[in-house]
């Protein structure tokens, strides 16, 4: 069992070690596991569309991030000082959100790096892996994905850099919750001593408000724009037919 916080835990014990497939009880302990490695062998097809793309292209991508939708970024991504770091088994990650393991929620690395990260469910469920222990092997006493990734990066000889990303800074953002309410997931960081942003919480609030109107004003330009496009496109094919027409007498 991998222990969550809040006394939980990703019990990856009695999961098929290599089929995925929805537990019958949907409150079952390994529920919460079985959606963990969903997640994870998603991250890893998404992962393996990005190696063929390369292979077909004849190509490779110089960054892999790995980015949550539902947030909001507080800082700029240090892309000048990231590409600044040597090596290629590494990836980079805020130190927040780590749990003493290292961050799930956001990751940027060279794709070597990155391909080591995004394998975690070959890892644990794959067949190759067998020999490793897969599922079995993971030590007792580590604490949610985090724990599991900085214990298969250390497998993997994968350096985990928590530095060169530490002042940038990210929130979660929930459905229909505003993001100042008590309720919100990362109310308190955004008020801690800890956290280490550059930006201020109301400017963060302020370009998140703004955030649906300047979405619906690319929209509407967007729309503008076909419509002048379609018009113009009728009138040429009218201006054509007309010249046509004139030039058979």
């Amino acid at each position: 069992p991998v222990g969550r916080r809040g006394g939980g835990g990703h019990n990856l014990q009695g999961l098929p070690p290599h089929h995925l497939q929805q537990p019958q009880d949907a409150g079952a302990r390994n529920s919460a596991a079985y959606d963990m490695l969903r997640a994870l062998r998603a991250r890893q097809a998404a992962d393996a569309m990005r190696r063929a793309r390369e292979k077909k292209d004849g190509m490779e991508f110089a960054w892999v991030v790995l980015a949550r939708p539902d947030v909001v970024f507080a800082d700029d991504i240090p892309v000048q000082r990231m590409c600044a770091v040597p090596g290629g088994r590494r990836v980079h990650v805020p130190w927040f959100h780590s749990r003493g393991g290292a961050n799930a929620r956001f990751m940027m690395a060279p794709p070597e790096g990155a391909a080591e990260y995004l394998s975690m469910y070959d890892a644990l469920c794959n067949k190759a892996h067998a020999d490793k222990g897969g599922a079995a092997s993971v030590p007792r006493g580590l604490h949610g994905e985090e724990g599991l990734y900085a214990w298969h990066l250390r497998r993997r000889h994968v350096s985990v850099d928590p530095w060169t990303l530490f002042h940038f800074v990210f929130y979660r953002v929930r459905p229909g919750l505003d993001i100042q309410h008590e309720d919100s997931p990362d109310l308190q960081f955004s008020q801690s001593a800890f956290n280490p942003t550059t930006s201020r919480w109301a400017d963060v609030v302020e370009d998140l408000d703004e955030c649906p109107a300047t979405l619906e004003e690319e929209a509407a330009a967007k729309m503008l724009l076909q419509t002048e496009l379609a018009s113009a496109a009728e009138n040429g094919a009218a201006a054509r037919g007309n010249g046509g027409g004139g030039g058979g007498g």
